[in-house]
């Protein structure tokens, strides 16, 4: 059975972690060919498997709009043509701008096409994303969300019906139990506005733990103003910004709490994956994500979004008592369970498989 995967690029972020990571996990299987199609170019960080296939239909850059049109016109064709003459069992395409571009790309072909929503239903999208994403997911033969939340919003806002909820696979980190905790809170996750690293800099500086650090991974437009404002903090000594990694794990096991100051997510890989590790967290609240993972004060900590002095103050509380970091890291262990990567790769390749039988794109 032949599989088409579409995703924009597989740069270090949540749905090309997904994607690689269902890549990976099917190639397994050797009734199953696995293809991945790229539409932007960049670099590629995700490790992906031999046995997958990668093909690159790159978007057009042109300095006009005429000709920027134009060979969008000239790529839709290819795509379709492509994918017509390979036959795949279905095609899976992940964020909405390029699910777009798909479901327009093989409307009347009959090929089965998947949809996988990323975006947060308070995300502000284009209107004329909007309006697209509106009128062509309702010939999907599925839609997948992350969460109810945003489930309830794209039946609301598309009219389709077909829309099941499948959170993200979670890889399985690699715990090394012989290494000793450190002193760290970390965060993970690219240095933009809507990861409000900012908040956890301000709730930092006002912790009055000398020993203790607070370290970033990833990589943004944010981190000169980010790195600005731990010197404007005097913090240079206590803030390592470490960028970019492919060393999450190692972090993992040497931090000591886990703060997630997300203002806005589809669903928090590294909120989840830092969970899995047994890390003890605290995270704001935003409207969807993190409180399908955290039961405040079971297995973690929720602050609403923008509370400089409760975030503080969790953390705080986390720093000064071991044995309550002990209780988190040990219920937040359950997600593991709940989020296991190849577990949640064959509930995908089974929705999927199973819709194909009903219906196609007409």
């Amino acid at each position: 059975m032949k599989i088409f995967l579409v995703i924009p690029t597989l740069t270090a972020g949540g749905a090309e972690r997904v994607i690689s990571q269902l890549a990976n996990n099917w190639s397994k299987d050797k009734s199953l060919e696995v293809h991945v199609i790229l539409l932007v170019e960049d670099e590629i960080f995700y490790e992906i498997s031999e046995s997958v296939t990668i093909h690159k239909f790159y978007f057009p850059i042109r300095p006009s709009l005429y000709n920027r049109t134009i060979s969008l016109i000239k790529l839709v064709y290819r795509f379709r043509k492509f994918v017509k003459k390979e036959k795949p069992e279905f095609v899976l395409s992940f964020m909405n701008k390029y699910n777009i571009f798909v479901l327009l790309s093989l409307l009347s072909s009959k090929i089965n096409v998947f949809v996988s929503e990323r975006d947060s239903p308070t995300e502000i999208i284009p209107k004329t994303t909007e309006f697209l994403r509106n009128l062509t997911y309702k010939y999907a033969n599925g839609i997948i969300t992350q969460t109810n939340s945003s489930k309830e919003f794209i039946q609301k806002e598309t009219g389709s019906k077909n829309v099941i909820v499948i959170p993200n696979p979670i890889k399985d980190v690699v715990m090394d139990h012989s290494v000793e905790k450190e002193k760290i809170i970390l965060n993970v996750g690219r240095l933009v506005e809507k990861k409000g690293q900012k908040y956890l800099i301000e709730a930092f500086s006002a912790i009055q733990q000398s020993e203790w650090k607070l370290v970033f991974l990833g990589d943004g437009h944010l981190r000169n103003e980010l790195e600005e404002l731990s010197v404007e903090k005097n913090l240079c000594d206590k803030i390592y910004f470490a960028g970019t990694t492919n060393n999450v794990d190692s972090w993992l096991n040497k931090a000591s709490i886990f703060a997630f100051p997300s203002i806005l997510e589809g669903f928090p890989n590294a909120l989840a994956e830092a969970m899995c590790a047994g890390l003890p967290c605290v995270s704001f609240n935003c409207d969807t994500g993190p409180s399908e993972l955290i039961e405040d004060g079971v297995n973690g900590f929720l602050v609403d979004v923008g509370d400089i002095k409760e975030l503080t103050r969790k953390i705080e509380l986390l720093i000064n008592n071991p044995k309550l970091r002990n209780q988190f890291s040990i219920k937040a262990l359950d997600v593991k369970n709940k989020l296991n990567s190849e577990k949640i790769s064959q509930i995908y390749l089974n929705s999927c498989t199973n819709k194909c039988n009903h219906e196609s794109i007409t």
